[in-house]
């Protein structure tokens, strides 16, 4: 377990790295390449996370009371896996509200045999890296992009 109190990441490439349980408090990641890095149950208590790049990190269990994080677009692309089933229809909302076929490739999606996602083969990124599951697909409003990265904070890190 890596104590990494107060350290000047600042842009650091952390590229997969495994900060697991790592005590990151008050670290200074702004800017780091956190791409794939292992963050499960790290404490990142008065981090500056500010436009670090998290897509695909795994924050799960993280402690981030009081973080300055990246814009939610940029959480939500962590690596979030498994959520519950009202998490898990929001954040499929809304990357069916962002899809450039919207509703109608959802819609195909949750009657296929095969249930390929709908971002498969499609020129532009998800919303959101998570587990989607076809049989809890309705259409309806989507969250914002603030409302679903806190839905996912709440269920899955330590944000207060």
């Amino acid at each position: 377990m890596a104590n990494l109190y107060r350290a000047n990441l600042y842009r650091a490439n952390l590229y997969r790295a495994n900060l697991y349980r790592a005590n990151l408090y008050r670290a200074n990641l702004e800017e780091a390449n956190l791409k794939g890095a292992n963050l499960e149950e790290a404490n990142l208590e008065e981090a500056n996370l500010e436009e670090a790049n998290l897509y695909r990190a795994n924050l799960k269990g993280a402690n981030l009371r009081s973080v300055k994080l990246p814009s939610p677009g940029i959480v939500l692309l962590a690596s979030w896996g498994a959520l519950s089933s009202e998490t898990t229809l929001a954040l499929m909302r809304l990357d069916a509200h962002n899809h450039p076929d919207g509703q109608a490739a959802f819609d195909r999606w949750a009657t296929e045999e095969l249930h390929p996602c709908p971002y498969t083969g499609c020129h532009v990124q998800r919303v959101a890296n998570f587990n989607e599951n076809y049989s809890l697909w309705s259409w309806g409003p989507a969250p914002t992009l603030y409302e679903a990265m806190m839905m996912v904070l709440k269920e899955k890190c330590i944000i207060e």
